[in-house]
């Protein structure tokens, strides 16, 4: 029964014993009671569990060792960055990733690329494509690559982001503040990675006041007025390397674990609809 329920064709069955519309569905018991399952028998139901949860087994230790390889990287990335914080100067970031309202002219007849930051430093989203006479009031700015960008509303939700160049020209909103690192001071990668470390990431929430997660509103002045760590160019281009070495790695593991995640919903898609 437990890998019934986790599969495809449980779930469907669940949704035809359904009643309701929108975020009002409810499963009605009578119904419920009246699907109908696959039955083989006892000796085959525990073959093909054993089978299910050997193979769940082997995801699970596989999952583990990518979770482990992650806080690996992820060690080695802070360590290195601590070790440039033995010898900086500290600067207001207004002084080295100034924000830069660079606002468009909005053509009605144009189509824009409108875009989001996710939580975590999960990175910059496609939010929608909309045509430039939706916008009636709002003013949009548009994005480089480089920049490095915080949401005013959810930068305490870790909501920071550096642009990459498959996101130059999109567009933002008000929300969306967005700071050009001065080329001759300052990486984005460093930067970033500074707002990743406990330290950096205190001074966003100081601020961001408010009490209620939906207040606490990052303030453009206050973002400005945040001291940063600045070592040399040459030993954050050192440290840009290993960040894009970390890069490659967590790219090449990502194929494998989108297929890994693929393979019980086949195998049971398979079984229950054989």
């Amino acid at each position: 029964m437990y890998w019934v329920c986790r599969s495809k064709f449980f779930v469907d069955l669940c949704r035809a014993a359904s009643e309701g519309t929108t975020n009002r569905v409810r499963l009605k018991e009578s119904k419920f009671a009246q699907m109908r399952i696959p039955l083989p028998p006892l000796a085959e139901q525990q073959r093909i569990v054993a089978h299910l949860d050997a193979i769940e087994s082997r995801l699970t230790r596989a999952q583990k060792l990518r979770e482990e390889q992650e806080n690996e990287l992820k060690a080695a990335l802070s360590a290195a960055f601590h070790k440039l914080e033995a010898d900086v100067t500290w600067k207001p970031l207004a002084e080295v990733a100034p924000l830069a309202w660079r606002q468009i002219a909005i053509d009605p007849d144009e189509s824009y690329t409108e875009f989001g930051v996710r939580s975590f430093y999960k990175g910059i989203f496609l939010r929608r494509k909309v045509a430039g006479s939706t916008f009636s009031w709002q003013e949009l700015y548009r994005l480089k690559a480089g920049d490095i960008v915080f949401s005013n509303i959810m930068a305490w939700e870790k909501a920071i982001a550096v642009a990459g160049p498959e996101h130059d020209g999109w567009v933002g909103n008000h929300r969306m503040l967005v700071c050009e690192p001065r080329p001759d001071v300052v990486l984005p990668s460093y930067l970033l990675q500074y707002f990743m470390t406990s330290e950096g990431f205190a001074k966003i929430l100081q601020a961001s006041p408010g009490t209620a997660a939906r207040n606490k509103t990052l303030k453009a002045d206050n973002l400005m007025a945040i001291e940063v760590p600045v070592p040399s160019l040459a030993r954050q281009r050192t440290f840009e390397s290993l960040c894009d070495q970390v890069a490659r790695i967590r790219a090449a593991q990502n194929p494998q674990v989108t297929e890994a995640a693929k393979v019980l919903p086949s195998l049971l898609d398979r079984i229950f609809n054989a």
